[in-house]
């Protein structure tokens, strides 16, 4: 059946020592083949499966624009969990503001899991009293862990992930996104701009 996870193991498969993205630090720059991509997104599969996330568990991830950021998402998806972007804090905003305004959010929908760094954890930790959501902090040692075998077939009308409003006006809105939409979005986008695999 047609859905992400077949979409991207075939990508893998025909396109594994590709580039898939560069990243900028600084200086430096690090590049990402497809192999890559896939194989550090099975190591947080398998870091989710382990922490005892299920398929359909709610992952939240909170990160900068790094490799990690793509990691830990397609990892969820993969994982058979639903992930989901928030908004990495700003340096313009209050720490515990961000965390308060988020606050109602994560009861209302229960993420199994927030994915982010030991500075905002324990950030988190000390706004919120009663903050008992388990934190997973994105670290390379995520990296070493074993890959997760390849995922079994999946319905393309399983939720892939949950996209929020921005919040501006009043408590994030989430939208489930299906396997079968985001696919088909594609597909017609692609066609009104005529973007090709080449």
């Amino acid at each position: 059946m047609n859905t992400l996870v077949t979409r991207f193991a075939a990508l893998v498969e025909a396109n594994g020592n590709d580039l898939f993205s560069t990243f900028l630090h600084g200086a430096q720059i690090e590049q990402i083949t497809f192999a890559q991509l896939d194989r550090c997104s099975r190591s947080y599969a398998r870091t989710y499966a382990e922490l005892g996330v299920e398929s359909g568990d709610l992952i939240i991830i909170i990160l900068q624009h790094t490799p990690h950021l793509f990691y830990s998402y397609l990892g969820a998806i993969l994982a058979g969990a639903i992930p989901s972007f928030m908004p990495f804090p700003s340096p313009k905003q209050r720490s515990d503001i961000y965390w308060h305004d988020h606050e109602a959010l994560f009861a209302r929908i229960e993420p199994r899991l927030i994915v982010t760094y030991q500075e905002n954890a324990a950030s988190a930790k000390a706004t919120l009293a009663n903050f008992s959501i388990p934190m997973l902090i994105a670290d390379d040692a995520i990296l070493e862990t074993p890959p997760a075998p390849n995922r079994g077939a999946v319905d393309p009308n399983t939720v892939a992930c949950l996209q929020h409003s921005s919040g501006t006006t009043g408590l994030k809105k989430g939208v489930m996104l299906t396997h079968r939409a985001i696919l088909d979005e594609v597909a017609v986008y692609s066609q009104a701009i005529g973007l090709t695999q080449n």
